[in-house]
């Protein structure tokens, strides 16, 4: 994913020469430039070449401003993404997006809250449904994380649960039984011989 960020100076990493910044790396003032690089070099430390540029990655043309600011965008941009997924796949089921930041105002983290529905057992149907729209909103993401797949894994444990209960439904109706009545007697079909 690539952003395009647009400096109000033209491509001038270190300002507009116009009102008194310099243009090139080696007119900035040596003390300014060398904090400025212990920064990016912090910053690559912390977050590697996230952002995804050239310079960024280099470390090179570039001051640690900008490259925090295209930093927070870029990880901004893929976790709303990530988590926008997850919502518009959950429909009804799914909360609002939620977004931890660390100390750097950097987005590290995110959560969509899913709200999995009790088993109908007298209509499994709807259960089934429910449940496959889950999985497939745990899904949603083309980078699911550890959390998304355990969420994935517990609705399909639900939908082998829905599946079964279907089963039994069908059983009760070729016998004849009201499903309810069939679920609550615990009843098994006849084995053939006895």
């Amino acid at each position: 994913m690539g952003i395009s960020l647009i400096n109000p100076f033209g491509a001038m990493p270190y300002g507009n020469p116009a009102i008194g910044g310099a243009n090139r790396p080696g007119t900035q003032p040596p003390g300014l430039l060398a904090a400025d690089q212990t920064k990016i070099n912090q910053l690559q430390a912390q977050y590697g070449n996230m952002c995804g540029c050239a310079n960024c990655a280099a470390g090179g043309g570039i001051n640690a401003d900008t490259m925090l600011q295209k930093i927070k965008a870029e990880s901004y941009a893929h976790i709303l993404g990530h988590e926008q997924a997850h919502q518009s796949a959950a429909g009804g089921f799914g909360g609002g997006i939620n977004i931890q930041y660390d100390a750097n105002g950097v987005a590290i983290a995110g959560h969509v809250p899913i709200s999995i529905p009790g088993m109908d057992s007298l209509n499994p149907e709807n259960s089934l449904k429910a449940y496959n729209t889950i999985r497939g909103a745990a899904l949603a993401p083309s980078d699911p994380s550890g959390q998304d797949m355990a969420v994935a894994a517990h609705a399909q444990s639900l939908i082998g649960q829905a599946q079964v209960l279907m089963g039994q439904k069908k059983q009760a109706q070729s016998l004849g039984i009201p499903f309810d009545e069939f679920r609550n007697m615990g009843f098994k079909p006849p084995v053939a011989g006895q």
